[in-house]
């Protein structure tokens, strides 16, 4: 791969895994914190859900998401 294919994939990946954090964000703050239920959010990695994620609303707001899947592990 080159070097202007891998800056490209970067931003992708950058820019997907925004979308995760804001949709955790989002989650967490129509429910004023961790909903009762946690709806499955698709992985931008291999595309199948996981429900491994979580903020912690009540101190930082710091997101996390994990894919059991691939793997992919990401925290904000």
């Amino acid at each position: 791969m080159n070097k202007k294919m891998e800056k490209e994939e970067l931003i992708r990946r950058s820019k997907l895994f925004g979308a995760i954090i804001q949709e955790i964000h989002n989650l967490y703050q129509e429910n004023d914190g961790e909903p009762e239920t946690i709806p499955p959010i698709e992985c931008p990695m291999c595309n199948l859900e996981s429900t491994a994620y979580g903020c912690v609303w009540n101190y930082n707001k710091h997101a996390y998401f994990f894919c059991p899947n691939c793997k992919v592990n990401m925290r904000q």
